[in-house]
């Protein structure tokens, strides 16, 4: 027997609404990619400067306001790429490039009262489920309030997901994008399957559930159509892209 290398993966048991908070404002932070957040909007404001600064560098915040009174809906431009509320409560969650996160009851944040426990994790296998319950079971829900404008190109994104939502601004401001693809062919073709590629042309549709009206066919899709120079087109996923026809390590979008 040998002793196992360690994994880095960490688990947190939070009693704390203080400590949640600051978690919470910890991932927003840290995020170099991505952040999925949902949080009470009678906290938002506490963490304004965080999503702010994420915004500004270039990171795409997605994000659910949640139990908004009618009279009171907060104004998400400059916290958001894209932003919704819900006059509904919902768990508070967040994600920081799939690989940190957490996850509270409602009733943590919102109530001082009570023996309700986060989790807070730091485990790239777990992420994925966090973003999949948000945008399975609450993003749909919630509805629209906020979405930046396209961004100027050119622009590489390592983030699939943020490839896909500005290539849809893009493309519904009536814009083509001319995109380079790098990746693994994941289908077989006149390639191989597995080989690694870098194929150009131009983004002529997008799979995706960030921003209406939603084109995708099951919540966590997010997916690229690309079509080259000679008309061959190809469906281009994520990391984990099962249904595509490339498996994208990063997107370079490009002027028409």
């Amino acid at each position: 027997y040998s002793a196992a290398e360690p994994t880095g993966d960490q688990f947190e048991v939070i009693k704390s609404r203080v400590t949640v908070l600051k978690r919470i404002r910890e991932r927003v932070e840290g995020a170099e990619g991505e952040v999925i957040l949902s949080v009470p909007a009678d906290r938002l404001e506490e963490l304004a400067p965080a999503l702010r600064a994420a915004v500004d560098r270039g990171v795409l915040v997605v994000l659910v306001v949640s139990n908004v009174t009618e009279d009171e809906e907060p104004t998400l431009e400059g916290l958001a790429s894209v932003g919704r509320i819900w006059r509904q409560p919902m768990p508070s969650m967040v994600t920081a490039d799939q690989s940190e996160g957490l996850v509270a009851p409602a009733e943590m944040i919102t109530r001082s009262e009570g023996e309700h426990q986060a989790i807070a994790f730091a485990q790239r296998q777990l992420g994925p489920v966090i973003v999949g319950s948000f945008f399975g079971n609450y993003w749909p829900n919630a509805t629209e309030s906020h979405s930046v404008a396209p961004a100027a190109l050119p622009q590489t994104y390592e983030e699939f997901r943020h490839a896909v939502f500005q290539a849809t601004l893009h493309l519904r401001a009536g814009e083509a994008p001319a995109a380079t693809v790098e990746g693994t062919l994941l289908k077989e073709t006149d390639d191989d399957v597995g080989e690694e590629i870098e194929i150009q042309g131009r983004i002529v549709d997008t799979r995706q559930g960030l921003i209406e009206p939603f084109t995708n066919d099951f919540p966590v899709e997010n997916a690229l159509v690309l079509e080259t120079d000679a008309g061959e087109r190809y469906t281009v996923g994520g990391p984990g892209a099962f249904v595509e026809d490339i498996e994208a390590d990063a997107v370079t979008l490009r002027d028409p």
